[in-house]
Order: structure tokens, then C-alpha cells, then sequence
């Protein structure tokens, strides 16, 4: 990207060299800023030798960035002298639109009497006058006397500096410097272009096109989707860094100097990654058909939230959230996924194999208080984890009315048998769960040895 080039301009006279010929009034001519001197014309009469009889000085314009002629001979100074019509015209170019050459000097040969007979002129490249040598063309012509002006290194012309009467005596020129001249850069590298999670990366960064002497730094550009995005420092070796994932831009600008005007360049993209997850596992892989199992993970490195899914086809569990149910004892499929956060990419686990087991359930047998007595009605209950229907014996014999009782209840699962023993001495009550729910194993309950007493008396 090159800097604008509203500034471009040519300095204030610095130096005006002039021959030492003859006398003759003064005059100057000066090319409004930016254009500089670059095409001289004249007419020439042999009057007391061949000389000059007048001279114009021409003016060019510069492109946009002052290292090239826009347009030649925009602008004219003089004539100075007078006109002889009789006189040959000529003109010498230095350079023409589209180059790069303009008058830095010249060499001027002169008549036995000291006057103007030939100017020469001395051209050299822009921006600074470099790279001189004198044009082949000449106005006038050669002679055995010259003498030679050129503006200081770094300068060009930018206008003429002459002496004369009805003829040319002396001849010079004005010089200036050019300013705000356009350069370019260009990042060649930054060393690399991506990093993984950490985000940070050193860069080893290089330029290279820029013309002047102003020192290069680095810096971040905007237009990056990463948040935060920094350098260490503004040298080649900087550190780049950034708080989320994403591209941060950067440009190198080279300084301006007293030529050269500022200039940045094009950005080079740097992307930071987020990293993959270390491995998701999900842990809790058994439960008991019955009881709600909370699902749980291992591993993932990032914060991201968890959600879980099963098989499609599975028709054995019910999942909402991270608690999954079995609606029949059996294996579920079931996958886990951590989401991506700031620094780390989603990983999904393994289908895991969630085993349920068969539910098997308890029951408990009480009697109420004190021993039984043989012929005496007493409470026997059974206490039961799950609905279902419950039958009750003595030593492995029905007791009549207690086969098959509900054992139902809001708040806890009871079966109440009435029995009146018929027997005495040492007995065993059991008391036999078949559940409602088909997929639930049923129990027996034992209780101890009871002693079944005798009457105290007949009824």
C-alpha cells in the first residue's frame, strides 16, 4: 500500500550555480512545485562567434509519486535575449513523459569573448539526481572553452539562473530537492502463518521495495477477526498474540526521510486455531433398570458445555438432559459431546455401551406385637420395594385369605394378612412378591422362628 502523495513537492532554491561569462543583466525562472527543469530550446546567431541568442527554459510535471515525468514541457521561462528570427531553433530533453530523467547541471561552452556559445546539459534520475551523464544533444555548439555547474548530490534543477543582453552571457541553474517522494513495501515474510491454541507465536519478519532510509517497523492492522490481537514490540522479531481464534493482520511501514514519504504495506494474514480436545469419554456406563442414571464424562480439554445423545434406533432408554432411564433392562448407546469454547474445537466420544441390570425387589416381613397364640388372630406384613401382589404361607403351607393381596400404597408398598394359627410350637412366615411390573424380579421374604403359645384357657 503506498503512502498519498498530496505533499509532493520541490524545496525552495537551495544552490544556484552560474558560468563565469560575460556580464549582462540577471534573470530567473523558477518551476512551480512539483515540476522540475527538464528540456532547454533555443535560437542560435552567429554574432561575434556562434552563440546563443536566446534561451527558454521548459518545465515538466511529475506523476503522483515523483519518480516519473507526467508530462514535459508544461511550463516555460524567458526568452532571455532578443530575437534574431534569422537564428536556428533547437531544444535538448533531458527527459520526455514517462521518463525518469531531468537536468541536474550543464556544461557551457563559450565564445573567445566570453560569451555563450553551447550548453550541454547533464541529466540525472529521478528522485534525487542520481546516476548522471550528459546528453548527447547540445544547444549551440562546442568549443574549446567549458566550463562546467551541476547541482550538490541529492538536488535537480528546478529552474534557470541566467545573465544576458541581446545575446546569452551566462547560464546556471537552480537547484532543489525533491520531497514526499512515493515509495513502496513490501512484507515478504512473516516467518510462519499459523499457530494451534496457545496464542502466541513468534515471527521472523523481512520487507523488502521501499527506496528510502526511514527505519521499518511492524504493526498490527485492523480488519482481523481475532479478539486482542498485539505485538511485543515493533521490530522483525515481535511476538504475535491474541486472546480468541481468528486472523490477526500485520503491516510493515517503512519511516519517511527527507526524500521519501511514508510508506505502509499490503497486511499479512496470521491465523491463530483452536486446539482439539484431549479424548471425551462418558464414565457412567451401568445403572439398575428403575432408577434414573446422571450421565457423566471424562477427559475434553476445554469449557464447553455437555450433551449427550443415543443411537438412533435405540428404544431401551429414555435421555433427557445427562439423565438417562431404561424403559426395559438391557444395553443403551450412548455418545457425549464437549462444545467448542474460546480456545478448543467440539469433540464427540465413542459410543458408549450403557448397561442396565434387571431390577430385583425386596420385601420384609413384620408381625405385630407379641407372640402369637394358637387360634388368636394376628397382623402379619409384608413390606415391599415395588407394587405388585403378595402371597403369604406358614411352614410352606397357603395360610387361607392371604394368597395373591395387593401390596399397594401413595407412599410406601404394604400387604396386610390376617392370620390365626392353628398350630403351635416353632413356625416360619414367608411371604412370596410377584411385582406388577413384568420386567422387576420378585422376592420372598422370611421372617424368623416364631413360637406359637397355647391358650391359657378354652373358649
Amino acid at each position: 500500500m503506498q503512502a498519498a502523495h498530496a505533499a509532493l513537492s520541490t524545496s525552495s532554491v537551495t544552490t544556484s550555480p552560474i558560468s563565469s561569462t560575460g556580464g549582462g543583466g540577471s534573470a530567473t525562472g523558477t518551476c512551480s512545485s512539483p515540476r522540475v527543469l527538464n528540456a532547454l530550446n533555443s535560437y542560435t546567431y552567429n554574432y561575434n562567434g556562434t552563440t546563443i541568442s536566446y534561451l527558454y527554459g521548459l518545465c515538466a510535471s511529475l506523476s503522483s509519486n515523483g519518480l516519473t515525468l507526467a508530462s514535459d514541457n508544461v511550463q516555460n521561462f524567458g526568452p532571455y535575449g532578443t530575437g534574431w528570427a534569422a537564428g536556428t531553433y533547437a531544444q535538448v530533453n533531458c527527459g520526455t513523459s514517462g521518463s525518469n530523467r531531468v537536468i541536474v547541471g550543464a556544461r557551457l561552452y563559450k565564445t573567445p569573448s566570453g560569451y555563450a556559445a553551447g550548453i550541454q546539459p547533464l541529466c540525472g534520475t529521478l528522485p534525487n539526481g542520481s546516476s548522471r551523464s550528459y546528453l548527447g544533444g547540445m544547444l549551440g555548439i562546442t568549443t574549446s572553452t567549458s566550463e562546467e555547474i551541476a547541482c550538490n548530490t541529492g538536488d535537480i534543477a528546478i529552474g534557470v539562473n541566467v545573465r544576458y543582453g541581446g545575446i546569452l552571457d551566462s547560464f546556471g541553474i537552480q537547484c532543489g530537492t525533491l520531497s514526499d517522494v512515493g515509495q513502496s513495501i513490501t512484507l515478504t515474510t512473516i516467518g510462519t502463518t499459523s499457530k494451534t491454541y496457545p496464542y502466541s507465536q513468534a515471527l521472523t519478519m523481512a520487507t523488502s521495495g521501499s527506496s528510502g532510509t526511514g527505519s521499518i517497523s511492524y504493526a498490527i492492522a485492523s480488519g482481523g477477526t481475532a479478539t486482542g490481537c498485539s505485538l511485543s514490540n515493533s521490530t522483525s522479531s515481535a511476538t504475535i498474540s491474541a486472546t480468541t481464534s481468528g486472523t490477526c493482520l500485520v503491516a510493515a511501514t517503512i519511516a519517511a526521510d527527507s526524500l521519501y514519504a511514508a510508506a505502509t504495506s499490503s497486511s499479512s494474514t496470521f491465523t491463530f486455531n483452536k486446539a482439539s480436545q484431549s479424548a471425551l469419554t462418558v464414565s457412567s456406563t451401568s445403572g439398575t433398570y428403575g432408577t434414573a442414571l446422571s450421565l457423566t464424562t471424562t477427559g475434553g480439554s476445554g469449557t464447553g458445555a455437555v450433551t449427550y445423545a443415543y443411537a438412533a434406533g435405540t428404544t431401551t432408554c429414555s435421555l433427557s438432559g445427562s439423565t438417562l432411564t431404561a424403559i426395559g433392562y438391557g444395553t443403551c448407546l450412548v455418545t457425549a459431546t464437549k462444545a467448542t469454547d474460546v480456545n478448543y474445537l467440539s469433540i464427540t466420544s465413542s459410543q458408549a455401551t450403557v448397561t442396565f441390570a434387571q431390577l430385583t425387589a425386596t420385601a420384609s416381613i413384620s408381625i405385630a406385637s407379641g407372640s402369637p397364640v394358637y387360634r388368636e388372630t394376628k397382623l402379619v406384613s409384608a413390606s415391599t420395594s415395588v407394587a405388585g401382589k403378595v402371597t403369604f404361607k406358614v411352614n410352606g403351607k397357603f395360610i387361607s385369605g392371604c394368597r395373591g393381596l395387593a401390596s399397594t400404597s401413595a407412599n410406601s408398598y404394604t400387604a396386610t394378612c390376617s392370620y390365626k394359627p392353628n398350630i403351635h410350637g416353632y413356625i416360619t412366615i414367608t411371604a412370596t412378591l410377584a411385582p406388577t411390573d413384568s420386567l422387576v424380579n420378585g422376592t420372598i421374604a422370611t421372617s424368623e422362628r416364631v413360637w406359637v403359645s397355647k391358650r391359657s384357657s378354652a373358649r
